[in-house]
């Protein structure tokens, strides 16, 4: 965390997900857009060795500490059971929709 939680500011997140099999790496970054001209990174968060529904649980604890943030998960075979986990365990709301569906991620 490189800028904690102002209650001043806007706040979005983006994250990756990966296997966690010592691969790829998961990724979870949290943004300031308050001035889209000057967006900043506040946090980061990477590891390649957490499981997926560990890293639901990361993304709400980390995105807790700064208001609960709209947060986008692409939404692709490991990336379902992300959002998946972070929506019906975790009970994390503030995921980005998508289509006329309204789909999560």
């Amino acid at each position: 965390m490189w800028h904690p939680y102002d209650p001043r500011k806007t706040y979005a997140a983006s994250a990756d997900v990966s296997e966690g099999g010592g691969g790829d790496y998961s990724v979870l970054y949290v943004w300031d857009i308050s001035d889209l001209s000057n967006i900043i990174m506040c946090a980061k968060y990477e590891s390649n060795r957490i499981s997926v529904t560990e890293f639901a649980y990361l993304i709400k604890k980390l995105l807790f500490l700064y208001n609960n943030p709209y947060v986008i998960l692409e939404r692709n075979g490991i990336g379902s059971g992300c959002i998946d986990s972070l929506y019906k365990i975790y009970g994390y709301e503030n995921i980005v929709r998508e289509g006329k569906d309204n789909t999560l991620g």
